[in-house]
């Protein structure tokens, strides 16, 4: 249910007209899970923009068995800066980070929150590099993207 956007799950949830077509929804929403979307976004983004994971792996300053396991849907629950740095490391736009942030179930970058207005600046600026926005994270006092 990943490659489905939001308006549209709500058009199908209004379209509901009983508990069995709610069930029903809300079984096939468990079917397609967090890690096996999240996965299956990366692997999309990687052959969109012809990334290697290897490169990913390597610009998202993570651990590599950490990071691939991300990457190949076998670790889950990764926390929100996990998630950001393999976005980094993924070349990803702004628009291309909040939808995986949304697919992951995780909070969206937020212009008011000071961590998130670095990164944004970061990536809105071309910087996609892990080391520079930790090196500008630190600088203000703000924990880094690990």
């Amino acid at each position: 249910m990943y490659d489905i956007s939001t308006e549209q799950l709500n058009q199908i949830l209004g379209e509901a007209t009983n508990e069995e077509e709610l069930q029903k929804y809300l079984k096939e929403l468990k079917q397609s899970g967090d890690a096996l979307q999240i996965q299956a976004y990366f692997n999309e983004i990687l052959a969109r923009k012809q990334i290697s994971a290897a490169d990913v792996v390597r610009n998202s300053n993570l651990a590599p068995a950490y990071a691939y396991q991300l990457l190949n849907g076998t670790r889950t629950n990764p926390n929100r800066m996990k998630i950001i740095a393999l976005c980094l490391g993924c070349q990803m736009t702004l628009q291309e980070t909040q939808r995986a942030l949304e697919i992951a179930g995780l909070r969206k970058l937020y212009p008011r929150d000071a961590a998130d207005a670095i990164i944004i600046y970061n990536i809105n600026k071309g910087n996609l590099s892990v080391t520079d926005i930790n090196i500008q994270l630190d600088a203000a006092g703000l924990p880094p993207v690990e």
